[in-house]
């Protein structure tokens, strides 16, 4: 039984390690040549956005939008990678049934 303790306690300690890093992880990306750049944290914040003047005009409004959307899509994958990646990294001895790891 203090085995199971013993695992549970490590379990949330790594979980809050996890917590951490992936708060202080930062996912880049960027879309048509580096016009659209932006920047996300592990834990899914986006931080900073930056879109070059020349897409911001009304023609170039659905470019723009498929852009920004991709980005996020892009991110949002990354973020996820890295989460799977810090999880099995951090929990993956534990044998928790229906993890995966």
């Amino acid at each position: 039984m203090f085995d199971k303790m013993k695992q549970l306690m490590d379990m949330q300690r790594k979980a809050k390690d996890m917590k951490r890093d992936l708060e202080n992880s930062i996912i880049d990306v960027e879309k048509l040549g580096g016009k659209i750049k932006m920047s996300f944290t592990g834990d899914n914040v986006l931080k900073s956005i930056n879109i070059e003047s020349e897409l911001l005009i009304e023609d170039k409004k659905t470019i723009l939008e498929n852009a920004i959307r991709e980005c996020i899509n892009e991110a949002s994958a990354k973020i996820k990678a890295l989460m799977l990646d810090k999880m099995k990294q951090n929990m993956g001895g534990l044998n928790l049934p229906g993890m995966g790891f």
